[in-house]
């Protein structure tokens, strides 16, 4: 898809990323996914993810980016994914970092809304809400509040599609800031801890929950050769990963 069309897209999307102008900052994470799953909106075919747990999925029917899966109520705000995947079983989420991980980051907050028994399937994911919400867990890298949400709206979507929901958190492990500053090693591998801390918190649960780098998978298409190892090459250069 042209990019004109791409950025309609985002134009048009509840974020606000063009009109606040974060999509044009060089640390914009929506920029990065933008042109990492645009790529293949209008050619959906070839996409294929191999996660580092070597779940593949491919066959894939339609790619969506800043996609909105609604909580099973009206009203309030609803998740918004980076990218949205569908295949013929499958209804796929991406949520995409790049630096957010290493910036500070507000109190998690949950609604009274969440409460609801709307939720089937979902006990680790709420049993992890309600032990965040009470301050018994905190993660200072991953925003595991927006994860939850986000998981909890692609069940919602799953009940209306009849697909099995999968959420995949997609990462970046950048060296420096853009302004030349380094990211502290330290930081990295904290995010990398919280995150093998959230997945075992959710283990088992409806929404199967994975976690990759874009260096692995930028790798994985690189394997795959033709449109999509260029592909991961242009995207490698230009954003430097």
């Amino acid at each position: 898809m042209d990019r004109e069309s791409i950025l309609k897209i985002y134009e048009a999307a509840p974020g606000g990323e063009i009109r606040s102008g974060k999509f044009a900052n060089p640390a914009s994470s929506a920029a990065l996914a933008a042109n990492v799953f645009g790529w293949f909106l209008d050619r959906p075919e070839e996409l294929m993810i191999t996660t580092g747990s070597n779940s593949v999925f491919q066959n894939v029917q339609n790619v969506s980016l800043e996609a909105e899966v609604r909580f099973p109520w009206r009203g309030g705000r609803h998740p918004s994914l980076d990218a949205l995947i569908r295949t013929r079983d499958r209804v796929i989420g991406v949520e995409a970092k790049r630096y957010e991980p290493f910036r500070s980051k507000s109190a998690p907050v949950f609604s009274d809304a969440f409460e609801r028994d709307v939720w089937k399937g979902l006990e680790a994911y709420n049993a992890l809400r309600r032990t965040m919400k009470a301050g018994d867990i905190a993660f200072r890298h991953l925003d595991a509040a927006q994860l939850i949400k986000h998981a909890l709206g692609l069940a919602a979507e799953a009940d209306r599609s009849g697909l099995e929901p999968v959420l995949i958190y997609l990462y970046a492990a950048p060296e420096l800031w853009p302004d030349g500053r380094a990211v502290p090693p330290s930081q990295k591998i904290a995010h990398l801890s919280e995150i093998n801390t959230f997945n075992a918190a959710v283990a088992g649960d409806r929404v199967t929950f994975l976690s990759m780098s874009y260096r692995e998978l930028l790798s994985s298409w690189r394997q795959l050769g033709g449109h999509s190892a260029v592909h991961a090459d242009a995207i490698s250069s230009a954003f430097d990963l």
